[in-house]
């Protein structure tokens, strides 16, 4: 990282195209507390539309453990429950993107991340990622998520992903986005002051020296 704070490229951190330390990258544990984090606030902006959600599906437990059994399940299943369901998965889908997307295109990093000091980056080491590029990290991950089934194995395989993924760990929306990791701290570079002044004693000159005056008498 530069001393404006800017993430540097790949080639300045190893002097190899391709290749981290795995210091500078941020371990996974790191990425799930910041989604812990961003899920818990998450979840505090939404209680207004959680608790009615709640209560709707308390007072069709009996319908829905007909339904569980049932092989028309959908159709068996109240029509408020599954409409219920569906608002607040796409409300949920778009709060959380209107919270994290602006957030890691101008900055790089969301209030999780800032906690836990990480920051998404590209390889150019562009310290913003961009509109784009956090638009479509969000897309391929919380997208998914809203299909039954599907999006929860996704979300799995996802997050398990950068567990092996090398040598940037990156999880697959990262892949598709162009972007991965780091631990902020890590590679942070502070320049140090000289080992002795350069500063030279007296400013030079180009004007040539004067000729000598006359004598004194």
């Amino acid at each position: 990282m530069s001393s404006s704070g800017e993430v540097t490229s790949p080639v300045s951190l190893t002097g190899e195209m391709g290749q981290l330390p795995p210091r500078d990258l941020s371990p996974p544990w790191r990425r799930l507390c910041a989604f812990v984090i961003d899920v818990a606030i998450l979840t505090v902006l939404l209680l207004p539309l959680l608790i009615p959600a709640v209560a709707i599906r308390m007072a069709h437990q009996e319908e829905l453990a007909i339904a569980a059994s049932n092989p028309l399940a959908q159709q068996v299943a109240p029509l408020p429950f599954w409409a219920t369901e569906w608002f607040v998965g796409i409300v949920t889908v778009v709060v959380f993107g209107l919270y994290r997307v602006p957030q890691e295109a101008g900055f790089g990093r969301t209030i999780g991340h800032r906690v836990l000091g990480i920051r998404i980056v590209r390889f150019t080491g562009a310290r913003k990622i961009g509109l784009g590029r956090a638009l479509l990290r969000y897309l391929v991950f919380y997208g998914v998520n809203v299909v039954p089934v599907i999006g929860s194995l996704f979300m799995l395989v996802n997050y398990l992903w950068c567990l092996f993924d090398k040598p940037y760990r990156q999880c697959l929306h990262d892949k598709v986005a162009g972007t991965f990791v780091v631990h902020r701290s890590d590679v942070r570079y502070t320049p140090q002051p000289p080992a002795f002044d350069t500063t030279p004693a007296m400013p030079y000159s180009t004007r040539p020296p004067s000729p000598p005056g006359p004598p004194a008498r």
